[in-house]
């Protein structure tokens, strides 16, 4: 923490792992979950407050930052979920925001891994399907 002039700045050493200044802003930005004008913002002050040759190549290296955020948050939150269920918790999260969770991860992912989109059934205009016995032994008296 850092205190002065009327401010108080905190860091995040945790987080503060290669000495580039644009992957700590690619790590912060990836945990955050900012909306897209958020992230924006959040850039444009950013390049603002650092010097310039911090900043060099920024666009291409936030970009290559992001990518490996988001393959590596998929495979070491499937490996941690993996071990969670096979243990039967205990959970930090009820079960299914942890699986809503990891699916988000994991299509966060999936254009980096040169995956295409999964075929989606339609859905029915006037709701779910029946199940496939409804009807059959079923006498209207």
């Amino acid at each position: 923490m850092i205190v002065g002039d009327g401010t108080t700045t905190f860091l995040d050493w945790e987080l503060a792992l290669w000495g580039d200044p644009v992957y700590d802003l690619a790590v912060h930005i990836h945990k955050m979950g900012y909306l897209p004008e958020e992230t924006d913002a959040l850039i444009t002050r950013w390049q603002r407050a650092m010097p310039s040759d911090h900043t060099t190549g920024r666009r291409r290296d936030l970009a290559a930052y992001l990518t490996h955020e988001r393959i590596k948050s998929a495979i070491v939150d499937s490996v941690r979920y993996r071990q969670l269920f096979a243990r039967n918790g205990p959970y930090p999260y009820p079960e299914h925001q942890l699986v809503e969770s990891l699916a988000a991860k994991l299509n966060a992912a999936r254009p980096y891994w040169h995956i295409p989109e999964p075929n989606r059934r339609p859905h029915r205009r006037n709701g779910p399907a029946p199940p496939m016995n409804v009807g059959r032994g079923y006498r209207k008296e």
